[in-house]
């Protein structure tokens, strides 16, 4: 268990140790240098890390190249921090807060979770979220309203993309760069399909209803 006094860490704390379960409580839990740091840096049994709700930011790469098998994010979190979950070699699942409004730049980049289900509370997907990841599936709910630049580009395994929003999010010409949209379904309220089907950049997938 981390506690909430922790407030820096140094290069690979913990690399190579035999941890299975974490519990982080660190309000902001900072990198002691600038350089690029993973906190589990091959902790190969490491099978859940657990953020309780005292956890208000981490910075990016803390996590870069753990083994991380499953991350519980804190009930109460309302924005995924910068880079937060990008890298973890391991990870099978992430479990998400039902409130979450907002994930920031690169959150997942090069993700290796095979399906990703955001919470239907989500409004706001930064840039470069999920590009390069391996995921075959993603999800986004019926509030979102933007995806930015980037965001889904270079997935080269992605086949079903599922938006539950009535009306297309806005998006930029690079949201879908280096993802082959033309082989990939695009999934979308009954009521909606026509509407993206008239939306430029949406057209290009197959476009089905839910």
């Amino acid at each position: 268990v981390l506690p909430e006094s922790l407030e820096v860490v140094c290069k690979a704390a913990f690399s190579g140790t035999a941890l299975t379960h974490v519990v982080l409580r660190s309000r902001h839990l900072m990198r002691g240098n600038q350089e690029t740091m993973s906190l589990f840096l091959s902790c190969a049994n490491l099978q859940r890390l657990v953020m309780d709700t005292t956890v208000e930011d981490i910075d990016e790469g803390i996590f870069d190249q753990s083994y991380i098998q499953e991350v519980v994010l804190p009930e109460n979190m309302e924005e995924l921090p910068t880079s937060s979950l990008a890298g973890i070699v391991g990870v099978k699942s992430y479990r998400f807060p039902s409130g979450l409004k907002r994930i920031r730049t690169s959150a997942f980049w090069a993700s290796v979770v095979p399906r990703i289900v955001l919470p239907d509370s989500v409004v706001y997907v930064e840039g470069y979220v999920f590009r390069t990841a391996l995921s075959r599936y993603i999800e986004l709910g019926s509030q979102i309203q933007h995806i930015g630049a980037a965001a889904l580009a270079n997935l080269n395994n992605l086949d079903t993309l599922v938006i539950r929003s009535a009306t297309p999010p806005r998006i930029t010409p690079s949201t879908f760069e280096g993802t082959n949209t033309e082989r990939c379904v695009l999934m979308v309220p009954s009521e909606s399909v026509e509407r993206y089907k008239r939306d430029s950049v949406f057209s290009r997938f197959v476009v089905k209803p839910l």
